[in-house]
């Protein structure tokens, strides 16, 4: 009897390859990838799928709960979809404190606006006028701000000033946002983390959003630290893919976002070496999971 892994995703080159290698490699094993179609599901169904990979439940919400239901029934999920439900750019900063990993100096902010049902007394906990002199003060200016939960650079915007913030803020409906002080970097990179030890670092041009062949992008002694820096994130969020930013400031590694994992993978996107790498390491790891029990590998329970 085979075990199969199942992918869900957009129609990408990434994906399509990633099934090509993992039936190459995974032949010994009576292993076979494949999209996965999915009908309405019941609660008695189980999930055929020793493992699945998911690269699209963030937008399609049927998706996100059925993984819920495949999870529960045994099968494993990269990247668990329990996470997605707590996880937000705040949290995850507030972790990364916790276990010694340099981040920007952070604030929350409340919405700029409610949804038509809400009542005045229902905000009666929030502080109000916002001290909007006093947050600058405390991140400094320029300044980012952006969705505690986003992706894909939705909605990011640097202020100089806050007569700047206040005009992109009050814009930004009921969405809740972080405001992030700005690290003047002198290198800038994005590391993919694949099964919570597998690292790539990749030298990375965040102005115009794209990835720069670099050997040797920095020194081994930072290399290093950024490397550890990532699994030791990876492995207390739980994610099996993802990618790290760090913004490189005399010589410390600042991590700006670690929460991003259905990175865009596609060779045209990050370059054919890159993409090689990416393919087999996530390959390799669903191979692994697919092998054994869910038991015997590190993915986080709920």
């Amino acid at each position: 009897m085979s075990i199969k892994i199942g992918i869900f995703s957009s129609q990408e080159v990434y994906t399509r390859s990633l099934i090509d290698v993992i039936n190459e490699k995974g032949i010994s094993h009576g292993i076979k990838a494949e999209f996965i179609i999915l009908p309405p599901v019941s609660l008695e169904e189980i999930c055929p799928y020793r493992v699945i990979i998911d690269r699209i439940s963030h937008v399609v919400k049927f998706i996100r709960s059925y993984l819920k239901h495949a999870f529960l029934t045994g099968t494993s999920i990269i990247n668990n979809p329990f996470l997605f439900s707590y996880d937000d750019k705040f949290y995850n900063g507030t972790l990364a404190k916790k276990i010694g990993i340099s981040v920007p100096k952070t604030v929350i902010l409340p919405s700029r606006d409610y949804s038509y049902d809400f009542r005045p007394g229902d905000l009666h906990n929030l502080s109000y006028p916002v001290d909007w002199e006093g947050i600058c003060n405390y991140t400094g200016l320029p300044a980012i701000l952006k969705p505690v939960c986003g992706y894909g650079w939705r909605r990011i915007y640097k202020v100089r000033n806050i007569d700047e913030l206040l005009k992109v803020y009050n814009q930004t409906g009921e969405e809740l946002m972080i405001l992030q002080e700005f690290i003047e970097f002198e290198n800038y990179l994005r590391c993919f983390v694949i099964g919570k030890k597998h690292v790539l670092p990749v030298k990375y041009d965040p102005h115009r959003r794209r990835y720069i062949v670099s050997h040797k992008p920095i020194n081994d002694n930072l290399r290093d630290r950024i490397v550890e820096d990532c699994i030791k994130i990876n492995k207390t969020l739980g994610y099996d893919m993802n990618t790290v930013e760090f913004a490189i400031k005399d010589g410390i590694p600042y991590s700006i976002d670690f929460m991003n994992p259905v990175p865009d993978c596609n060779p045209e996107v990050i370059q054919e070496e890159y993409f090689t790498w990416v393919v087999d390491k996530l390959a390799e790891v669903a191979i692994e999971y697919g092998v054994n029990s869910r038991d015997e590998h590190p993915i986080r329970h709920v």
